[in-house]
């Protein structure tokens, strides 16, 4: 207490004793107390510092989202704008962030003494006696063992940074996830493409073979067989387009927005990075995946439940000061025995059980997770290896044989079909390289979520 406080109440208390006044020495008795007990609540180390991240992070939530002002989203728009959209807009984020405010919000109800409790009395009797002195007024407040409240607020502390490292660990995952839609929706884009290309080739061979059967250059069996290819082609082209609106509406799920909502991805051509060397991966992602660090923190937190579960074995106190009118001032202190032997000891082994378990969880998590990299990894350089495949040996021949086919179909060395099976053969590599390329992206991106890192910027971590 201040010298300040100190000294005016010492004064408050000398003018009291030369002018008898019970309500001015209820409140001074009250003013004391009430300094006392405020002084014991406990302040949690790290507590701060968690609230600062909090904070750093609510900026885009404190708005409901129906009056939230969202950044723009053009109908042609990039990954990074997605991105960027999706971080202010998705509700699982949202939901993650206000689970995070919950749990930091524990911490203070925990590491607080319960509120003090005033009690009035008065006494009916046929003495005579004033009505101060018919008075009773008491205040008094239970008080743990020195160490639970700031254990109790140290769980309910790692709680919180479990919580807030979960916040993070959805932030990744929603980029994996808007990504892994957005790649699907580039893919199904170029496959529409691809097949409306194969389908104008069918619909010219067909043609061309309605002609040659006009003339008897054709039988009727050829042109069956191209009308039904035709078909074919314009099945697959219709599939594709029903594809499209399931894949949008995922990505718009993703973004918070109305289903059909238009968006045609401006793709870029250049694809994500990915370390050179598996064991550098799994490496990020023992040390820097979030779903693993909040789990770390939950078993701190549980260690803390385990120490709290050991100090059932001290007394809780209660201290109290009662005032009977002018007639007695009396200051109480009471003591509660541990005697519930038994139930500390189930108290200690069910928080020690909790310890072991968390443990566990934690220790089968990592290996799922480490698992799912190799997954990942071989997901991703296994498509990667493919997508260059095509790209640098199967199209550049496959488009050859095209111009060498055309060439010799000019000089009538070989027929309309063989250009057609040509080109067909051409369509169908470039959508085998678009596929390759979308799960060599998705599987890369899965990787950056579990490795809490844009693969971009590793050397900024180095």
């Amino acid at each position: 207490m201040s010298p300040g406080i100190t000294a005016k109440l010492n004064s408050m208390a000398e003018n009291n004793s030369r002018v008898v006044c019970p309500w001015r020495r209820c409140l001074r008795i009250t003013s004391y107390g009430l300094l006392l007990f405020t002084g014991m609540s406990c302040a949690i180390p790290g507590e701060n510092d968690e609230r600062s991240r909090l904070e750093g992070e609510g900026a885009r939530f404190q708005m409901p989202h129906d009056k939230r002002e969202l950044p723009p989203l053009e109908e042609e728009a990039t990954e990074a704008d997605v991105l960027y959209y999706a971080f202010n807009s998705n509700a699982m984020l949202e939901a993650a962030y206000f689970e995070w405010k919950m749990a930091i919000e524990r911490v203070p109800q925990m590491a607080s003494l319960d509120d003090p409790r005033f009690t009035y009395g008065y006494l009916f009797s046929k003495e005579m006696m004033s009505s101060w002195d018919r008075t009773t007024l008491g205040i008094s407040q239970m008080v743990p063992f020195p160490g639970k409240l700031e254990t109790a607020g140290k769980v309910a502390l790692q709680e919180a940074m479990a919580a807030g490292m979960r916040f993070e660990n959805t932030k990744f995952m929603l980029q994996a996830d808007v990504l892994m839609a957005w790649y699907e929706l580039v893919y199904i884009d170029t496959a529409m493409g691809i097949a409306q290309e194969n389908l104008t080739l069918h619909q010219d061979f067909a043609e061309s073979l309605r002609t040659m059967l006009a003339t008897g250059m054709a039988g009727q069996a050829e042109v069956s067989m191209a009308e039904a290819d035709l078909a074919m082609a314009d099945n697959d082209l219709k599939m594709r387009q029903a594809e499209r609106p399931p894949a949008l509406a995922k990505l718009n799920a993703l973004l918070s927005r109305p289903p059909k909502t238009s968006l045609r991805p401006q793709v870029e051509n250049k694809p994500r990075a990915l370390p050179e060397r598996d064991d550098e991966v799994l490496a990020l992602a023992a040390e820097r995946n979030k779903e693993l660090q909040a789990m770390a923190a939950e078993v701190q937190g549980r260690e803390h439940a385990l120490e709290l579960a050991r100090k059932a074995y001290l007394p809780d106190f209660e201290l109290s000061f009662n005032i009977v009118g002018s007639m007695e001032r009396m200051f109480e202190g009471m003591l509660t025995l541990p005697l519930q032997l038994r139930r500390i000891r189930a108290g200690i082994e069910e928080a020690g059980a909790g310890v072991r378990a968390a443990q566990a969880m934690l220790r089968a998590r990592k290996d799922d997770i480490a698992a799912n990299v190799i997954l990942q990894l071989s997901m991703a350089r296994d498509s990667a290896r493919q997508a260059a495949l095509f790209k640098d040996t199967l199209i550049p021949r496959v488009e050859e044989i095209v111009s060498a086919t055309r060439q010799s179909y000019s000089t009538g060395g070989a027929s309309f079909m063989d250009v057609v099976e040509a080109r067909r053969s051409l369509l169908a590599f470039r959508e085998g390289r678009a596929y390759q390329e979308m799960i060599r992206d998705s599987a890369t991106a899965e990787l950056e979520a579990l490795c809490a890192l844009d693969f971009g910027r590793l050397g900024d971590v180095k």
